[in-house]
């Protein structure tokens, strides 16, 4: 049951952050709730981290989990791409080294105030991710996946 229930959040995560995005940014969303529950900065469970302060409107860490929008699943396809996604990532299978021990996104429309505490990595279709400048390269918090697999598998999602 605690497998599933964090597959469902992770794809969640997945297709309301990122279905409109290319499978990369997918992925990468995949890899940066992860990345928070490998870092002691957040909680260590996929569903607490998606839905951390998810009680606070627009406040939360995940803008889907407290933006009040419906939560159907109006593209079948899509949300067996992030089901899939979830499942590959949580196996250990998906690992982006351009998006490496990124813990923050945002859309490139936005601007948020954390931005100048940042170190970017990465920017996939419109969606930009970061690791806290303070933080280290996270060298200490696991990797999983490889690159290679990973551009296979893009290609069959």
């Amino acid at each position: 049951p605690k497998r599933g229930k964090a597959e469902a959040g992770l794809a969640k995560a997945i297709y309301f952050e990122a279905r409109d995005g290319p499978v990369r940014a997918q992925i990468a969303v995949a890899q940066v709730v992860l990345n928070r529950v490998f870092s002691p900065f957040y909680p260590n469970e996929v569903c607490e981290v998606v839905y951390q302060n998810a009680g606070r409107h627009l406040a939360c860490q995940f803008t889907f989990a407290c933006d009040g929008k419906s939560k159907a699943i109006a593209e079948p396809d899509a949300w067996v791409r992030a089901e899939r996604i979830a499942k590959d990532t949580l196996d250990g299978k998906l690992w982006m080294p351009d998006v490496a021990k990124s813990t923050h996104y945002h859309d490139d429309w936005a601007h948020p105030n954390w931005v100048g505490e940042m170190r970017k990595m990465d920017k996939l279709g419109g969606l930009i991710f970061y690791r806290p400048r303070n933080w280290g390269d996270g060298a200490g918090e696991p990797v999983w996946g490889d690159a290679k697999t990973t551009a296979k598998e893009v290609k069959n999602l």
